[in-house]
């Protein structure tokens, strides 16, 4: 049975928070307290959709952005890493119940991507394929291939401990030694992260992350508390802001979503000090720490290899994701 709605009731909204909050497949793209985000300076308005058994119980969850133009719905919609289930083997079932009410709805082609990795990956895009999904997954798109730190547990000592972060300790010392020191920001901090992303994204010949989007951020709340979902990080040099960087964190990961720094010559990675503030605080929580992505096998664009190797630097195990795929829903 399919629930779908603009906005869940009570009961159904509690439900789905759990379910996507606890499933193996859940992903924050797919939280509902995500979806303003999602949908600031983009043309989608969210729907939310809970897929229950006959003793109506949650197998499947999914954040459906729906494309809008002038206020009319299109025939195009997109489910960012979801649908979510807690089993793969549950994909199938879901997917046939979620397309034939997308149909009743008028969308035409949507598009999705489940979050599992490496060896369920690999067996979800086969059903995918199975089921008349085709790899849509691009170079520039979101990413398909990434970088996990495990750092749950661990105690202070052993972060960046031993040979493999021997780079990373020297770049940690060279800022320390140049006066660089990150902290914890707050909404006031937003609009910094917002001019060093323009900035970057300008150079690129790309559009930023627009104003409506850091005011939903702001608003999903930028915080200090240890157990917040969203932590800014900046790194000041000499009391002036060089570098941000905003980390999402569902469940027991903490993924790096968006940063950025300051262009200028310095004898020091400005990022760093931002990247290591995260990850103790990803520990501190229990969490392991998810670098945002590297570029898949054969993508040789020199600005997302640089930024591959700046995050080598943190961890060197490579997580493959289900890429992109789409279909016509005819």
């Amino acid at each position: 049975m399919i629930t779908w709605s603009r906005a869940l009731d009570r009961r159904d909204a509690g439900d789905y928070d759990r379910f996507v909050d606890g499933a193996a497949g859940g992903h924050y793209a797919q939280a509902r307290w995500w979806a303003p985000i999602a949908c600031a300076g983009r043309p989608f308005r969210s729907s939310f959709v809970l897929a229950r058994d006959g003793n109506g119980g949650v197998v499947g969850a999914a954040h459906v952005l729906r494309a809008h133009a002038g206020g009319v719905p299109l025939p195009l919609a997109v489910i960012e890493r979801g649908p979510v289930v807690d089993e793969p083997a549950r994909l199938p079932s879901v997917l046939t119940e979620l397309t034939a009410a997308a149909r009743r709805r008028g969308i035409l082609r949507l598009g999705l991507s489940p979050y599992w990795q490496d060896e369920r990956a690999a067996a979800v895009e086969r059903t995918l394929a199975g089921l008349g999904w085709r790899n849509r997954q691009a170079p520039d798109g979101a990413h398909a291939v990434t970088l996990r730190l495990a750092t749950a547990g661990l105690d202070e000592g052993a972060l960046f401990a031993g040979s493999a972060f021997a780079a990373l300790r020297r770049k940690i010392n060279a800022a320390e030694r140049a006066g660089a020191r990150a902290r914890r920001g707050g909404a006031p901090d937003l609009a910094t992260l917002g001019r060093l992303h323009g900035a970057l994204m300008g150079r690129q010949g790309r559009a930023g992350k627009s104003d409506p989007w850091l005011r939903a951020v702001a608003a999903a709340g930028v915080d200090v508390g240890l157990d917040a979902r969203l932590g800014l990080f900046v790194t000041e040099h000499h009391g002036v802001p060089v570098a941000a960087a905003l980390m999402v964190r569902h469940g027991r990961l903490v993924t790096y979503a968006v940063g950025a720094s300051d262009p200028s010559p310095a004898r020091f990675s400005k990022m760093v000090p931002s990247f290591v503030a995260a990850i103790r605080w990803c520990r501190q929580m229990g969490c392991d720490f998810d670098l945002g992505g590297i570029p898949m096998d054969g993508d040789a664009d020199p600005k997302r290899s640089s930024i591959a190797q700046f995050k080598r630097d943190f961890s060197q195990t490579r997580v493959e994701l289900v890429g992109q795929h789409a279909r016509w829903l005819l």
